[in-house]
């Protein structure tokens, strides 16, 4: 902790233990009847209030009237500011004076070290007053326990920036997750369509070789992808860091925050994803039924935003159906809100796990299955929505099947006027 450090962190049980020790032992030694610990408290903008955390003895009831007139008359002090010299309150003061009708004599040392205050010590007693050799020693004391405090806040000032340091490279893990997550699915459209194309080049073996040469090499990215994103994983997040910093907000591939927004047709926009899921469930014999109505919607949104979410939605419908499945995809519309539903006949989402999962790495009872999967794509749909001002509803059974429960997503999203 510098001397300007603007902050003075709540002190830790260590401390206090030190101070509660310190205390017991200059009032057993040196027949004090009282004594007690004050710190500042707070940010050097404020007032910086002194509160006390320790007290000498722990439990004494016969003393109160002469702690609150000592307490008032600290903060009644004119004590320097954090930015200013505190070398006025270098040497002990007697304040056996400054309280009317009070028959201790008292001492006061600033906790000071490296021209930082940190608070007071404040001790008293009835007997005699504190000179020569008494005050050496307090002034030792509380060279002591300003040293104390000294650590104590640096070691608060250093778990502060490891959890600034752990939250930066979280929200950097969590971008560089949301953008592996997104490169997986144009992969899959270009390795379904060189097959596609495969089936329809008959026996030009020249153009042939090009087409393969493309699936292999979508494959070959598959697989490099599979293997950075599981080093990348190998090594877990710091648990104790991990409960205490604050929890981030999913960064998105998109650079900015704050989502630009303009006028987007719907149908304009899910036509050619359409197109490529078509292809990609064609391989599960699974089809799609689309009812896109013949009015033209419009909503306020993001392009970009808006092709990850429904390449999302209708890459986890093909994925979590069985060969021979259906899906379908229709215009939703209220008098507040427009948007698209996309349903299927999959298996369908457990209870317990429908408020999860739109959780980041949460996959449910879908961990257990061989359906692979990283549970970020619901999460990164999620946020893309929110920040686009609609909302997203999850229906599990929909009674779109007799067979499995299924699952509908529906998506709504402000109206464009």
């Amino acid at each position: 902790m510098s001397y300007h450090d603007p902050i003075f962190s709540s002190p830790s049980t260590e401390f206090i233990k030190i101070c509660q020790s310190q205390l017991n032992l200059w009032g057993n030694r040196l027949k004090a009847d009282w004594s007690a610990v004050y710190l500042m408290q707070g940010s050097a903008e404020d007032d910086l209030p002194l509160i006390p955390v320790a007290m000498y003895p722990v439990n004494s009831n016969d003393l109160d009237r002469d702690r609150y007139a000592i307490a008032a008359d600290c903060t009644a002090l004119a004590l320097p500011s954090a930015s200013s010299s505190p070398l006025g309150l270098a040497e002990p003061i007697p304040l056996g004076d400054r309280i009317m009708n009070n028959p201790y004599h008292q001492m006061i040392l600033p906790l000071m070290y490296q021209e930082t205050i940190f608070g007071l010590w404040v001790t008293q007693r009835k007997e005699k007053p504190w000179q020569g050799e008494d005050i050496e020693q307090g002034k030792k004391m509380a060279e002591t326990l300003a040293i104390a405090c000294f650590l104590d806040q640096r070691q608060h000032r250093y778990q502060r920036q490891l959890q600034q340091q752990y939250y930066l490279q979280q929200q950097q893990a969590d971008h560089l997750d949301n953008l592996l997550h997104q490169l997986r699915n144009p992969l899959t459209a270009l390795r379904t369509f060189s097959k596609l194309l495969l089936k329809r080049l008959g026996l030009d073996e020249k153009s042939q070789s090009i087409v393969e040469g493309i699936a292999r090499e979508s494959d070959r990215l598959q697989d490099l992808l599979v293997t950075f994103e599981q080093d990348w994983h190998r090594y877990p997040a710091n648990p104790d860091l991990e409960q205490k910093v604050l929890p981030s907000s999913t960064p998105l591939l998109l650079a900015s925050a704050q989502l630009p927004l303009e006028t987007v047709e719907l149908q304009e926009l899910i036509t050619p994803l359409l197109t490529s899921a078509v292809a990609i469930a064609e391989s599960k014999q699974i089809t799609i039924q689309t009812d896109l109505g013949e009015k033209k919607i419009f909503v306020k949104g993001n392009k970009k935003a808006l092709r990850e979410v429904f390449t999302n939605l209708l890459d986890n419908a093909i994925k979590y159906s069985p060969m021979g499945g259906k899906i379908a995809v229709s215009v939703v519309e209220t008098k507040d809100d427009l948007g698209m539903a996309i349903a299927d006949t999959g298996y369908g989402i457990p209870e317990e796990d429908k408020e999860r999962i739109f959780e980041r790495n949460y996959r449910g009872i879908q961990e257990e299955s061989d359906i692979p999967g990283t549970g970020l794509g619901l999460a990164i749909v999620k946020a893309f929505i929110e920040q686009m001002g609609g909302t997203i509803e999850v229906i599990s059974p929909n009674g779109f099947s007799q067979q499995y429960q299924g699952t509908t997503f529906i998506v709504k999203l402000p109206t464009a006027s």
